[in-house]
């Protein structure tokens, strides 16, 4: 498979049903990240292993073959180690000089497929797991997020808690992380991805490491469908910790601007991508946004607009830091930039640059941005790569016609959800007016 770079994937899948992909790059360093397709939170039983995903991929890193000692001596010896869990996946991943490749990839099919999860690791992974929790819990934007996410999503994967119940994570056993681990983590749900420099030979050693991995039946996740939001919603939160202390008057509020959009395969999605791209793509200095609310009104420092494509809750976010007493102005004026969309159709040269932004992303990727976008393409989602093979079907009038279906409109068509933390709640009025 190109990815319009120079580059191609190799793929091929052992005899076990694990899939291999090698994706050879000019880097100097190799990546290998092992990834289990639903295994992640989405797998647990509810109400009676909420967290257990997130907690057996703590207890990962010490492997059965190179037992406890040699399991901690060869952790030092990687200069990029560590795991991930999601709504749906769980992933572990590596990055070394390409002479350590071997090494890696032994470590990381001992990690992933024979962890010894004794006792002694899951106690000590069990206390972990709940300070990171209680860490994620304190910060202050948690409870102003999750509110978001509950009024976006009722009832969706945005609003299921990665880190569990306390309770049931208390109560824990080894003989309940082990059941968890066999039934979720096995060959035919698991992709092995290399990337970077791929060393010559380095296919004896995938099928050395990893050809044996037992075969495990995994059933695929259902996502929910995404519940349309039935009116424009404001959530005022006070977000003390934005205060400034030294220039009161001068405090910024934090705006957050959620609308739902369409996923691949609609063939709508990438004329959203270009769309939410000429909005506000990040670091992209002619940004209907950026050139508007920060250049010409000097509202902000920075915002952008970002599309998340995730399964079973994509949508279209704008996020900008304002000043906390004009919340009305900046209110108006992100309206005002979306607009602009919807009233005129796009440049030709817009959409160039939006494909010269992608080409560039694809070629400035490293080892771990290369890994994601292979993630992503694997869940069916949008890429610079995907983008850029479908950008000649996408015109101008495709991005107004969209703007003006997925985006909010003067008589509000469209309806969104919108959360603003603002320092000095309490201290002034406001009811953001279209």
């Amino acid at each position: 498979m190109p990815l319009l770079d120079g580059h191609y994937c190799i793929e091929f899948t052992l005899d076990n049903g694990l899939r291999v992909i090698q994706y050879p790059t000019g880097n100097r360093t190799t990546s290998v990240k092992l990834h289990f397709r639903d295994a992640g939170a989405l797998s647990e039983k509810n109400g009676i292993e909420n967290g257990f995903a997130h907690f057996c991929e703590h207890c990962l890193f010490k492997g059965r073959k190179l037992g406890k000692e040699g399991s901690l001596s060869a952790r030092g010896m990687i200069p990029k180690l560590n795991a991930e869990t999601g709504i749906l996946d769980v992933s572990v991943y590596g990055d070394v000089l390409p002479e350590s490749v071997p090494f890696l990839l032994e470590l990381i099919a001992d990690f992933g497929f024979t962890p010894l999860l004794d006792h002694q690791i899951v106690e000590q992974e069990k206390r972990v797991v709940l300070r990171e929790k209680a860490d994620e819990e304190s910060m202050a934007a948690y409870p102003h997020i999750r509110a978001l996410n509950r009024t976006v999503y009722p009832d969706n994967i945005r609003t299921y808690n990665v880190f569990g119940t306390p309770a049931l994570i208390k109560g824990a056993t080894v003989t309940s992380m082990r059941d968890f681990h066999a039934r979720h983590y096995g060959a035919k749900n698991a992709t092995l991805i290399i990337t970077g420099y791929v060393p010559v030979g380095i296919d004896k050693y995938v099928e050395k490491f990893f050809g044996k991995a037992r075969q495990v039946s995994i059933e695929n996740i259902t996502l929910p469908p995404v519940t349309p939001l039935k009116k424009p919603i404001i959530l005022h939160k006070g977000a003390y910790d934005l205060f400034d202390h030294i220039d009161t008057p001068e405090s910024s509020c934090e705006i957050t601007m959620v609308v739902h959009a369409p996923r691949l395969p609609d063939p709508d999605t990438y004329a959203v991508y270009a769309m939410t791209e000429i909005l506000g793509g990040v670091d992209y200095f002619n940004a209907r946004l950026f050139t508007h609310v920060r250049e010409k009104c000097g509202l902000a420092y920075e915002i952008n607009s970002e599309y998340d494509d995730y399964e079973g809750s994509q949508d279209i976010q704008i996020e900008g830091k304002l000043p906390a007493l004009r919340k009305e102005e900046d209110v108006k004026n992100i309206f005002y930039a979306i607009r602009t969309l919807q009233d005129t159709p796009v440049t030709q040269e817009e959409l160039d640059t939006v494909a010269m932004r992608m080409k560039y992303k694809l070629q400035a990727a490293t080892n771990q941005r290369n890994l994601e976008l292979i993630e992503a393409e694997l869940r069916g989602r949008i890429t610079p790569h995907l983008y850029l093979e479908n950008a000649h079907k996408v015109t101008p009038d495709d991005v107004q016609r969209v703007a003006n279906r997925y985006l909010p409109d003067r008589n509000n068509n469209v309806n969104y959800a919108m959360l603003i933390r603002d320092p000095l709640k309490g201290r002034n009025d406001f009811q953001p007016r279209l």
